[in-house]
């Protein structure tokens, strides 16, 4: 099986804070593709959310975060 760029070349997770912020070849990092196995056993897999590849606990984070809006800035 052969990866694709953007299995290999962008972070497994977008978010620079994430524990998955990692990319094929990097050190603890085997394999490639859009699942995750973490130390304590945890599957995760990952997707686009607003065009960033997230993984899928902050791609829910980002859903699920109310935007705020500074309308009252301007006045």
């Amino acid at each position: 099986m052969t990866a694709h760029a953007f299995e290999t070349d962008y972070p497994f997770c977008g978010n620079v804070r994430c524990e998955l912020h990692v990319r094929a070849g990097d050190a603890g990092v085997f394999g490639f593709g859009n699942w995750a196995r973490l130390p304590d056993g945890r599957i995760i897999g990952r997707g686009l959310y607003d065009g960033i590849f997230l993984c899928d606990s902050c791609g829910r984070a980002t859903v699920c975060t109310p935007v705020h809006h500074r309308a009252d800035a301007a006045a």
